[in-house]
């Protein structure tokens, strides 16, 4: 929320929340923002917010419009990350910009260098603020680690590019692992990314299981998994102590528990028609 970035530049200054994490990872370029709107009236605020949302989202969308690619290919990649369609919480606002941002880096990875010395400032500039603004160069990490393994060690700009993305993907790791609780829809974030990755997993594991003989599902499987998440507290716990605040069926946390275990369990015994 940009109030939130505001009130951290108006209590402590810029370089005392400058690498402050929230929601468990660093936001630099809505810090940035946030410096540059304390230097107008506080009136001024929201439209300095929006319009400097607006700027980041216009350089996204050029730096990716500069590419070594196809120049009709580039444009649209470029135009693209304005034309998604989108319930109108993204744009112009300072704290989703992340997401705007994110979409740059692995493209970024996967290209060659440009010639012209001002794309070449301009990439390594963006891709210093932009991985260090959300947890999204951790994705793109695998990408650069590929980019700097097959990168002749005479291109002393890729490998200043791929070093300095690398080293902010790890900066964003250890602030992931130092700071888990830095608010309430982070301190779950490893067993979320955990269980997600397992029920992604659990069809194929069923198809490949099927295909060798041993039967159309395996229920021990998700059995353990459904016991994992809801006996350990991990994924649920968090969100069950925050029911009772729009829930009049479940008036307080410790009756939520057993019912939503209870609802889950006894859906998934249900055939898949009747669900």
């Amino acid at each position: 929320m940009p109030a939130f970035f505001w009130l951290g530049q108006y209590t402590k200054g810029f370089w005392a929340c400058f690498f402050e994490p929230y929601a468990g990872y660093l936001h630099v370029i809505p810090r940035i923002i946030s410096a540059v709107a304390d230097w107008f009236p506080y009136s001024w605020a929201p439209v300095v917010y929006v319009w400097s949302a607006a700027v980041v989202t216009g350089w996204t969308a050029a730096t990716i419009a500069s590419l070594v690619l196809p120049y009709a290919m580039s444009v649209m990649l470029g135009v693209s990350i304005v034309l998604v369609a989108h319930g109108g919480e993204v744009w112009a606002t300072a704290t989703n910009l992340q997401w705007i941002t994110a979409t740059a880096l692995p493209l970024i990875a996967i290209t060659q260098t440009p010639s012209s010395l001002v794309a070449r400032a301009n990439q390594f500039t963006f891709v210093a603020m932009a991985s260090l603004s959300g947890p999204f160069s951790l994705i793109a990490a695998p990408l650069w680690i590929y980019r700097l393994w097959r990168t002749p060690r005479h291109r002393r700009f890729d490998l200043a590019l791929c070093e300095l993305a690398l080293l902010s993907a790890g900066c964003t790791l250890i602030v992931i692992l130092l700071h888990p609780g830095a608010s309430p829809d982070s301190s779950q974030f490893f067993a979320l990314t955990a269980v997600s990755l397992e029920r992604s997993c659990e069809p194929a594991v069923e198809e490949l299981v099927a295909r060798a003989g041993f039967g159309p599902k395996l229920a021990p499987f998700s059995n353990l998994l459904m016991a994992r998440d809801f006996l350990s507290k991990r994924v649920m716990r968090q969100h069950v102590k925050r029911v009772d605040r729009f829930s009049a069926v479940l008036p307080s946390a410790l009756e939520s528990a057993p019912v939503l275990e209870t609802v889950w369990k006894r859906s998934s015994t249900l055939p898949s028609g009747a669900r």
